[in-house]
């Protein structure tokens, strides 16, 4: 560093251009980082849906879930599977392992998707496969409403969404685009039963006659020596009139049954839908696009909008467009938040600065905080860090810490002056004395957060970033420390700036408050025991604080937002549900801080946030629904959401209704799952009522419901194959005969516009939605018709609703919401006892395992320390080195782990819950807090050189000492103190806050003793 600081003073414009290169560099990489909410998480979670209409849960599982299981675990990237066997329905769940990164997700799911195409092969035929997989969440979210008179149009809005889908699905940077709530057309060929029979034909004669007529088929190709030309045949099927017409049926020459005569064909909508949407209580047609990540989202919303106000401009006044949920709201809201805590933590690091160091020391860092913040810029685009809440929250935590380097060297440099050096020696020994210690103090810092920065899976990833900015910040401001600083220390000696007298350029002294300082010190240091103790005090209690935290995973997000999730008996409607939730939206609406509210029926919530999953597909979701409320205010919202939940579950005791707010971190659908292992469904489902009512017990359980616990009423066909030989049928044909008169036969499509529209066609008479009138289906026959109870016996069915397996066993998953602002933690010590009874006589064969917050957060942790114990050797190894002693090693390390206690301290006194924030700030304090020691420590092995020093100097020393470090640990905690009011990361200022306050006590006080205690003070 000497020869960079004697090159900067010797050429002063050299040095000019370099501060010119770190301002210029850091502005332009400011405004061309990407800037988005949250971190972006590696797409490792995905779905496969599969769907047999008609097939029972246990031939879903039999014939589709374990061959798709079977195929997939030959992917060794896949951590778990984990499959959900409904009626006509597969959901297979995957995740992929931790060390899978964001740059080789797509690979993988490439792979899945060749096992999912190589999967039809085997499952039985008619068996559709989809695969999605998570992507990035909404970035801007649009409703279309009619507005007109009369009653709202559906496919009008349907027609304008589709529209509107591909404008915005084109716009640079656009990942996908996606419709929900829109209105699915269809040809419906309506067969009338008895005309069919008068001509002597079934609705099979139907489905075959238009199969014939249908026309869209690829022909081929008539090659010439010079020549190729395409044949096709021109669609016979392009109007509903022209289906109208298709002959079915010749009785003699001059005479057609077409297909007019005995069916009514029309265009309609699909009944039912498959799903429903709702803004402020009206149907809607929800457009939602994401964006890609790695980009600006304020200008990419903004070009979002511009394409939506063109296509608004020539809607007519009947429909209304309007945006309903836009990200880069959020992202402004967030960075105003943190751009105001910068210029906070800024302001209060200068003024304790210039408070304690003098106005000259204090212009010195005021300085080097801008610098130290455009080189992280500037490092955050070489690494392709984008800016978001963590990566920016790094810069705040830093903020105290960036300046402690600078104030070191001011101090010592102020010292060496008062021992009579000219400026450059003063410099020159600064830099040789405080090289190693500060080099020591950085590594150690950087190491501490490496386990964030290098840790694999979701959750490091989630604070990897900030990890990333503190490191950068910390080794940028060592680099300007003995870089910078002494150069702007020289130039301001030459030139006479603030030229003040010593008292005034030294900060705050009173002289009175210094000797009962030093007489507080030769009263410890006499018997250095005494320093000792008091020093372990504040530690120890905070070891014995630990066990009085609550454990909690990720805390919530701070968005004034909350849901209801909804849900019916399995046997619901789509129709029922959403005539439900009419009045759960009524009641909710009575609070006064709910401004705004969107719904989705008949699925579960789409990837609203980033942790949002399992929204992907609305197949086999008719009884769930998910409401979506806007505030006025978060706090308001926070206090009495509580209460609304208490009361949604009191007057709808019939159904499921759950409130919460939206969580931050790794996605987690319920805070409490345990799942009961084993192979007999029937024994699963008992196991899983008993375990309903353990957890119900607790008081902080709004809802405990088990995946086996629901069963689908429907009709049990038994046929009577005597009936069925005298008849000339078989039991294929009346199951054709009864799915044509119930759900339908789909038969080709006609091309109407751009959009391809299935033909269906039904029986439309004699039909009947009742049970008890299902035996009267009626089918055809050589007279005329008949009904199904004359060829089987139908009584009534109860079967299980859904098959879970996970990593291929069965299981019983048992889950409990909890009230909101009540922790799962606490719901499983106050069932405790119960549990391990219960887990105590379980049948052999038969196992429980943990899921939910309690499985989420041990990973996440184990994330953490899976590299935190090889970067602490790698502290002891840097320490060893600099300090050229295993035993003052040691005392830095048992420094380490007393800040540790200090940080538990801090997290009591501040009512914080202990999870992966309260753990990352625990880490990160490790490192952070020994940089004190470090610097004393060298300051008395200085003093010392080969010999002893006496008790006299061993205090004198301290209280040099003292002045930078009260002023660095009172400049880390103002950059900490905006952070106490964000409610991501409060846990972690808390817990630093106490561990830097605590770490200066353990600085001047047991480093010293524990230098005694070496031998190295004559006693």
């Amino acid at each position: 560093m000497k020869k960079i600081v004697d090159l900067y003073l010797d050429r002063p414009r050299l040095f000019l251009l370099a501060m010119l290169f770190i301002i210029a560099g850091g502005l332009l990489s400011y405004d061309s980082l990407p800037r988005q909410e949250n971190p972006q998480l590696a797409e490792r979670w995905g779905d496969i849906t599969a769907v047999l209409p008609g097939a029972t849960p246990q031939r879903m599982e039999s014939q589709v879930a374990d061959v798709l299981e079977t195929q997939l675990r030959e992917i060794d990237e896949i951590k778990t599977i984990e499959s959900r066997s409904f009626s006509g329905m597969v959901s297979v769940g995957l995740e992929f392992k931790e060390d899978v990164g964001k740059g080789e997700t797509d690979e993988v799911w490439a792979k899945v998707q060749d096992m999912v195409s190589e999967s039809a092969a085997l499952v039985p035929p008619g068996t559709s496969m989809t695969l999605s997989h998570s992507g990035p969440p909404t970035t801007v979210l649009f409703a279309l409403q009619w507005r007109g008179d009369g009653d709202p149009q559906p496919v009008i809005l349907s027609r304008l969404a589709s529209q509107l889908k591909r404008k915005l699905a084109n716009i640079v940077n656009s990942e996908k685009a996606l419709i929900f709530g829109d209105t699915q057309e269809e040809i419906f060929v309506g067969a009338d039963l008895d005309l069919l029979t008068d001509a002597g034909m079934n609705i099979q004669s139907i489905a075959t006659a238009i199969d014939r007529y249908d026309s869209k088929r690829a022909i081929g190709n008539i090659v010439g020596q010079g020549s190729e030309f395409r044949i096709k045949a021109q669609d016979n099927i392009r109007l509903v009139n022209d289906l109208r017409k298709l002959p079915l049926k010749t009785l003699d020459a001059n005479q057609i049954i077409r297909l007019e005569d005995v069916a009514t064909v029309e265009k309609l909508p699909v009944d039912p839908p498959i799903e429903i949407v709702s803004y402020n209580g009206k149907p809607s047609v929800f457009v939602d696009v994401r964006g890609k990540f790695s980009q600006r989202t304020d200008l990419y919303s903004s070009a979002v909008l511009r394409v939506a106000d063109s296509f608004k401009a020539g809607l007519p006044d009947e429909i209304g467009l309007e945006v309903i949920y836009n990200e880069s709201d959020y992202v402004e809201e967030k960075f105003s938040f943190l751009m105001q805590s910068i210029l906070l933590a800024t302001f209060i690091v200068l003024f304790l600065s210039y408070l304690l160091l003098g106005p000259r020391s204090a212009v010195i860092v005021s300085a080097v905080v801008p610098l130290t913040i455009l080189l992280v810029l500037i490092g955050c685009t070489i690494l392709d860090v984008p800016l978001h809440q963590t990566s920016v929250t790094g810069i705040i935590l830093s903020l105290g810490l960036l300046i402690d380097n600078s104030i070191i060297v001011v101090e010592d440099y102020k010292y060496r002056k008062s021992l009579n050096l000219v400026n450059r020696q003063a410099i020159y020994a600064s830099i040789r004395h405080l090289s190693l210690p500060l080099l020591a103090a950085t590594v150690t810092t950087g190491l501490a957060f490496m386990p964030m920065a290098a840790g694999k899976g979701a959750s490091p990833e989630f604070v990897g970033d900030m990890a990333i900015t503190i490191i950068l910040a910390v080794t940028s401001s060592l680099f300007l420390a003995l870089t910078v600083v002494p150069v702007l220390l020289k130039t301001m000696e030459d030139s006479n700036f603030l030229n003040l007298n010593k008292s005034q350029n030294s900060g705050f002294s009173h002289p009175g408050m210094r000797d009962q300082y030093r007489k507080f010190l030769a009263w410890a240091f006499y018997k250095p025991s005494r320093a000792l103790i008091l020093s372990l005090i504040l530690p120890m209690l905070g070891f014995v604080s630990f066990g009085f935290l609550d454990t909690d995973f990720f805390p919530n997000q701070g968005k004034a937002m909350f849901r209801v999730d909804v849900e019916l008996d399995a046997n619901a409607s789509i129709y029922a549900t959403n005539e439900r939730i009419a009045s759960i939206r009524d009641q909710v609406l009575l609070e006064e801080y709910i401004e705004t509210d969107m719904w989705w029926v008949g699925r579960r919530l789409p990837r609203l946030l980033y942790n949002v999953i399992g929204g992907s597909s609305g197949e086999g979701s008719d009884n769930l629904a998910t409401g979506v409320f806007f505030t006025s205010s978060f706090e308001e919202m926070d206090s009495n959401l509580a209460d609304l939940a208490k009361r949604l579950e009191k007057d709808h005791a019939d159904i499921r209704v759950r409130v919460s707010k939206f969580t931050n971190g790794p996605p987690v659908e319920f805070p409490v799952v345990i799942a009961v292992f084993g192979e007999d469904i029937q024994i699963l489902k008992s196991l899983g009522e008993e375990l309903k009512s353990i957890l119900a017990k607790s008081p902080q359980v709004v809802d405990v419901l088990a995946d086996q616990s629901a069963s689908v009423t429907g009709l049990q066909i038994n046929f009577d194959e005597v009936n069925l030989a005298f008849s000339s049928k078989s039991s294929k044909d009346i199951i054709n005969e009864i799915s044509s008169s119930t759900r339908g036969l789909y038969v080709g499509s006609m091309l109407d516009g751009n959009k391809e529209i299935p033909i269906r066609i039904k029986n439309k008479n004699r039909e009947s939605s009742e049970l008890n009138q299902a035996a009267f289906l009626a089918i055809n026959s050589a007279e005329g018709f008949d009904y199904v109870e004359s060829f089987s016996d139908i009584s009534y069915s109860s079967e299980i609703n859904q098959i879970n397996r996970y990593q291929g066993s069965r299981n019983n998953a048992v889950k409990a919401a909890v009230y909101p602002g009540t922790l799962g933690s606490n719901v499983l010590t106050d069932v405790a006892d119960e549990l391990r009874a219960f887990e105590d006589s379980l049948p052999t064969g038969y196992s429980l395992k943990q899921f939910g917050d309690a499985e989420e957060r041990a990973e996440s942790f184990g994330q953490i320390f899976s590299t935190f114990f090889f970067f602490m050797g790698l502290i002891v190894v840097a320490l060893v080195m600099i300090l050229n002693s295993f035993r003052q090693a040691s005392i830095i390390l048992f420094v380490g782990t007393l800040c540790i206690g200090l940080g538990f301290l801090g997290m009591f006194v501040g009512f914080q819950n202990f999870g992966f924030i309260g753990l990352v700030g625990i880490v990160g304090l490790a490192g952070l807090a020994i940089n004190d020691s470090i610097v004393v420590l060298s300051h008395l092995n200085e003093d010392a050189g080969t010999s002893k020093i006496s008790k006299h100097k061993l205090i004198e020393t301290t209280i040099r000492s003292t002045r930078h470090i009260v002023t660095t640990s009172l400049t880390t905690m103002g950059g900490l103190l905006p952070l106490l009011f964000d409610k991501f990361f409060e846990t972690l200022a808390w817990a630093m806050c106490f561990g830097v306050m605590g770490s200066a006590l353990l600085a001047l006080l047991l480093i010293p003793s524990m230098f005694c205690f070496l031998g190295k003070v004559h006693q």
